[in-house]
């Protein structure tokens, strides 16, 4: 019997669930906390590119409000961020397949930067109107504040 542990991948976590009446339905979720996204995408396409996941998470993308807009990642758009308005780094968004249909949820009013940021997007019926949240608190948030 090998007792070795699987091998870990180090590009993130990707997590899939069966979802809807078919076991060929499948419903894929990457998440990357990327610590800058601009110049990233090509090569974590060119890792993910035999399972494209549905939506691609990312927390620390450090991209302003302005420019939030403008990020291309191909066959994907961006379906929610938060960015960070005063302080430099941060932010979580969320990619979704160009071909999906969602609805963005504004979750702007908890958000305390540097304690709690937040996005969320509901999938429309491809996925039984599916909610998926990025929440990231920085190293030095205020844990009380995270936490509620």
């Amino acid at each position: 019997m090998d007792n070795r542990r699987p091998e870990k991948r180090t590009i993130g976590t990707s997590v899939i669930h069966r979802m809807g009446q078919t076991p060929n339905q499948l419903f894929k979720l990457f998440h990357q906390n990327i610590r800058g996204l601009i110049g990233k995408t090509s090569e974590l396409l060119c890792h993910l590119h035999q399972h494209l996941p549905h939506l691609l998470c990312f927390s620390e993308h450090h991209i302003c409000q302005s420019e939030a807009d403008f990020i291309n990642i191909e066959n994907y758009s961006i379906g929610a961020k938060n960015c960070r308005r005063k302080l430099e780094k941060g932010g979580v968004s969320i990619f979704i397949q160009s071909h999906l249909q969602f609805t963005t949820l504004n979750l702007d009013k908890y958000c305390v930067y540097q304690d709690i940021e937040v996005c969320t997007l509901k999938l429309d019926s491809t996925f039984s109107n599916t909610c998926t949240l990025v929440i990231y608190g920085s190293p030095i948030c205020y844990f009380n504040t995270f936490i509620t």
